[in-house]
């Protein structure tokens, strides 16, 4: 994902450059994995400008073709989360690394990652308790692994479909999509 935008703070141009998974149904966009810092160009003149904004896309391309690279397939992804996951990890860093676990087949990866946001508490707290309650299907799916890649081609179809995205065939197997 790219986000040329404007800072808060003065006029000019600001690049950010990460990653979202689309297995989360959602209509707006997110950056799940960015990018460590940020570009950002004040607005001097429009040729200086002009050059900048060249040199942000010139980068985007490079961030974008080596987030490419980095994530493969959906098995360099799982690997990636359950790799990089932080001292404190969110519930939604434990959804990622489950969802992800369980279309390359690793139940055992899936159901650990899955517990941790159940043993959570929701007190009051609705968009946990939403997760938690989607956890407790996807974890009766996992047993059926046809039937969980079928709900995450499914979830991602329709992520795709709300941000407006390009329909695309997603391969949630575990195999190069390319």
């Amino acid at each position: 994902m790219v986000e040329l935008g404007s800072p808060r703070w003065s006029q000019g141009s600001r690049l950010r450059v990460g990653v979202m998974w689309l297995w989360d149904a959602t209509p707006h966009a997110r950056f799940d994995v960015l990018h460590p810092g940020h570009e950002s160009t004040d607005f001097l003149n429009e040729a200086q400008f002009s050059q900048s904004i060249r040199s942000h896309c010139e980068l985007a391309v490079e961030r974008v073709e080596g987030y490419r690279r980095k994530f493969r397939d959906v098995a360099a992804a799982a690997e990636f989360l359950a790799s990089s996951m932080p001292n404190r990890p969110t519930p939604w860093d434990q959804y990622h690394a489950g969802v992800a676990a369980a279309l390359i087949g690793d139940a055992v990866g899936a159901r650990a990652h899955f517990s941790d946001v159940l043993d959570e508490s929701a007190d009051g707290l609705q968009w946990l308790g939403d997760l938690q309650d989607k956890i407790r299907a996807l974890t009766e799916l996992m047993d059926d692994r046809e039937a969980f890649c079928a709900w995450a081609s499914a979830v991602v179809a329709d992520t795709r479909r709300q941000l407006k995205l390009c329909p695309a065939r997603p391969d949630v197997a575990g195999r190069s999509a390319r």
